[in-house]
Formats: structure tokens, sequence, C-alpha cells
């Protein structure tokens, strides 16, 4: 096994052995335990099959395994299954009309360019050009939905160990709602508060007795 990177000393999580075909052509296999089950990945090219073993280690290293009997699955499917089992945080089912605006953010906006997509085969740049798309072919506010019920779905797909990383990764100065939201709310919570506290504080210095026209009347005929 020419070129190997064998089991033993050094050797830590995953390691690369070299192959001829029946054709004479070289093959990379990458092998790993994940799940208690090895498992292997084949690549034409050594820097790629090196590549894939060092991300293999740095997910290790983060405590991230990924079951590589999962990762043929496509985002349509995957969409799919998550719409239907998707719970509110307190475990209640979603509401008909969440469903359907899910559904149709889906149909509409993610579906056409990723359901057919394997999962791990999602990558930043093409969520990137895909947001930029949608922005330009819709709206701001349009292509911001689809892309936070996007990066909540490949959430998940991570949690179940099908991705190390989440390939939703832009900035929350790009994205309509991520940070710009926030602040604006926070501000409009204090206009509203502090409109609410000089309301009270009008309606309590109308009522004062020394302001109102009885009181006056009091102190003028003892």
């Amino acid at each position: 096994m020419g070129g190997a990177d064998r089991p033993g000393r050094g050797w830590n999580v995953a390691h690369i052995a070299r192959r001829t075909t029946t054709d004479g052509h070289a093959r990379w296999d990458v092998r790993w335990q994940a799940l208690g089950v090895w498992q292997a990945k084949t690549f034409r090219r050594r820097q790629d099959a090196d590549a894939f073993r060092r991300s293999i280690e740095a997910r290790e290293l983060r405590s991230v395994v990924v079951d590589v009997r999962q990762t043929s699955g496509r985002l349509g499917a995957f969409a799919t299954e998550w719409l239907a089992t998707r719970r509110r945080p307190d475990s209640r089912p979603l509401a008909l009309g969440t469903q359907a605006l899910y559904a149709d953010v889906l149909r509409r906006h993610i579906i056409p360019t990723f359901g057919q997509a394997k999962l791990v085969a999602i990558r930043p740049a093409e969520v990137r050009r895909w947001y930029g798309a949608t922005t330009d072919r819709t709206s701001p506010l349009q292509a911001a939905k689809a892309y936070r019920l996007l990066r909540t779905i490949l959430n998940t797909a991570v949690r179940d160990g099908i991705l190390a990383t989440n390939p939703c990764n832009i900035g929350p100065d790009v994205v309509i709602g991520q940070s710009q939201a926030p602040r604006r709310t926070a501000a409009t919570t204090r206009r509203m508060t502090a409109g609410t506290h000089g309301s009270i504080s009008a309606r309590a210095h109308s009522r004062s007795p020394s302001t109102s026209p009885t009181a006056s009347n009091a102190r003028a005929n003892p």
C-alpha cells in the first residue's frame, strides 16, 4: 500500500491509503472511524484526500462526528422531513400558518436551487450566490427570510451529525434581520417606553390636587 499513512504512532483519526484501479489509475482512500464504524471516501488526487483528512481531524478536535452513511442525503428530502417534524420552543407543533409560510418559502426560493443538492455538497460560496440572486429577483426582505430558513434547516443537519459546519455563514451586516432589526427594535422600545412614561406623568400631573379646579376653589373659599 505505497504512499499510505498507516495506523500507528502519530495516527489519530483518519488515514490515507493509495491503491491502483484495474485500469491502472491511482486512487486515494481516506478511512476514519465515526460512531463506532469504519468509513471510507475515495479521491482521484492525493491533495484532495489530504484536505479531506484534515477536515475530518479538525471535526474530531471540535467533537463533531460526521456519519458518511447520511452524507448522500439531499436537501429537498431533508427539508421536507424537517418541516414535518419541526416544533416550537415549547414542543407544540408549528401553527398551520407558519407551516404554510415555510413551505411556500421552500417551494419558491430554496428548492429550485438546492432541492437536488447533497447536503454535504452545499458550499458557502454557492449560498452567497443564491442569496444575491434571490435578492435581485425578489427583494432583500424576501431573500433574508429564505436565507434564515435555509440556515435553520442546515443547523439541524449539523446537530444531526450530517454536516460539520453550516455553509450559511453570511455576515450579520449583509442579511436583513440578523443585526439591523434587533437594534431598531431596541430603539423603538426605548422610544415607546419614554412615551409611555411621559403620558403617565402628564396624566398624574393633571390629576394632582394642587392643580385641579376643586382644590383651587377650596383654597380660595376656606
